[in-house]
């Protein structure tokens, strides 16, 4: 009796842990299908997980698109054939981004008898970096739009990036643009005072002041 005890109150501390979780984790079976599910998984789902179990992904959470269902399940067969986890997915339910992985589960005997999916929401920062990216094209269609000449480079004075105006004002390409450093196109004279501009600024030293620098062309 004590023994079952132990058994129990074991069984009973993984669950604890289990549904502690609060990525969406679902172990499944060599067919695909669902054998246990996490309390997360069951409230995304929307579902117990009595009535989880057995089902396949798409049937447990029929909001997934097609594509992204596919791919998830053929992550859960590239697991058990391999016997390795294949890599990680980006998966869209519902309007919320989930990072996917999927790992085997073996017995004492080292064989692959189940594999457990976890599925962690994503969402903030990957529309963080959508809004980024909105930002950075947006910025990038004023520069290039722009009759000034706007460029970036680093601290060594290579190009990062040069706009249309830089290209035809100065008369280089943009490939030609990436073998060069900022020095290459300032004249002699100028070359002291840009460099101690640069240094500064990258020092974080405040400069009011603006410099004229003589170009190239």
């Amino acid at each position: 009796m004590l023994l079952l005890e132990h058994v129990r109150l074991a069984g009973d501390r993984w669950r604890q842990t289990f549904d502690a979780i609060t990525d969406l984790v679902t172990v499944h079976d060599r067919e695909g299908r669902i054998v246990a599910a996490n309390a997360a998984a069951q409230r995304f789902a929307g579902r117990s997980e009595g009535e989880m179990i057995g089902l396949r992904l798409r049937e447990a959470f029929p909001a997934s698109t097609g594509a992204d269902a596919t791919m998830v399940e053929e992550m859960l067969t590239d697991c058990y054939a391999s016997g390795s986890a294949p890599g990680t997915r980006m998966q869209r339910t519902r309007g919320r981004v989930h990072h996917i992985q999927v790992m085997p589960l073996r017995d004492d005997e080292g064989a692959v008898f189940g594999c457990v999916r976890v599925a962690r929401d994503v969402t903030s920062r990957w529309r963080a970096e959508e809004r980024l990216a909105q930002s950075e094209r947006r910025y990038r269609e004023l520069a290039e739009n722009a009759n000034d000449i706007i460029y970036t480079h680093d601290l060594d004075g290579n190009f990062l990036y040069v706009n249309r105006a830089t290209v035809d004002i100065l008369g280089y390409t943009r490939e030609q643009f990436s073998h060069l450093r900022f020095w290459d196109v300032v004249t002699p004279d100028a070359q002291t005072a840009a460099r101690a501009y640069v240094r500064d600024l990258f020092a974080g030293e405040a400069r009011d002041e603006q410099i004229e620098l003589r170009l190239l062309c």
